[in-house]
């Protein structure tokens, strides 16, 4: 049975805190393979800044080139409308029969995971991955865990140090010109550069 773990999100821009976020599970769960996966429109988030998905899939998967095991997958673009995680999760489980699928979330998407759309039955074919990146954060993931798990949800929930990096901040330094080398990979920002991305 192999571990296949999906990271899903924007992506706009990856940067050091995603991957930081995927390493931090890979060394602990030792997945055999790691999905990123740029999403269409999320249903969580304002997709007015959202550049397009050729992009977003070109980043993720030049960050999945230097990680062994990490592969980015265009599932969620080739698919019209919202990008809900159920449609993805069930479309995994019919490619990975019989493997143990892992999801990888923020915090502040592990705490509101059961108003998600269909999440009793997402709760029960995935085993969720969350890290608290702030001073006590984990206690409020850790109750939280508590009561997903009397919903039949299992998890896996660690403490890491948090990276001082959002996409939004990125693009706000990228439009004011501002240097993004210390949260950014350097091919993630030289293709943001070659392709004139979050220009001011």
């Amino acid at each position: 049975m192999k571990k296949i773990a999906i990271f899903g999100g924007a992506f706009n821009p990856i940067h050091n805190g995603h991957i930081h976020l995927a390493m931090t599970f890979q060394v602990r769960v030792k997945f055999d393979e790691l999905l990123l996966i740029p999403s269409r429109i999320s249903p969580h988030k304002d997709s007015g800044a959202l550049i397009g998905g050729e992009h977003r899939l070109r980043m993720c998967q030049l960050v999945a080139s230097h990680y062994e095991g990490f592969t980015a997958s265009d599932m969620e673009l080739r698919r019209d409308g919202k990008s809900f995680t159920i449609d993805t999760v069930q479309q995994l489980r019919e490619a990975y029969p019989g493997d143990k699928l892992y999801m990888i979330v923020g915090s502040d998407m592990f705490l509101s995971l059961d108003s998600w759309h269909c999440s009793n039955e997402l709760m029960k074919k995935v085993t969720v991955c969350a890290a608290a990146r702030e001073e006590g954060e984990y206690e409020r993931l850790i109750k939280k865990q508590l009561e997903l798990d009397t919903m039949g949800m299992k998890s896996i929930i660690c403490e890491i140090d948090a990276l001082p990096v959002s996409s939004t901040m990125l693009r706000e330094r990228l439009q004011r010109g501002l240097p993004v080398s210390d949260y950014l990979p350097d091919y993630i920002e030289r293709y943001i550069e070659e392709n004139l991305l979050y220009a001011g």
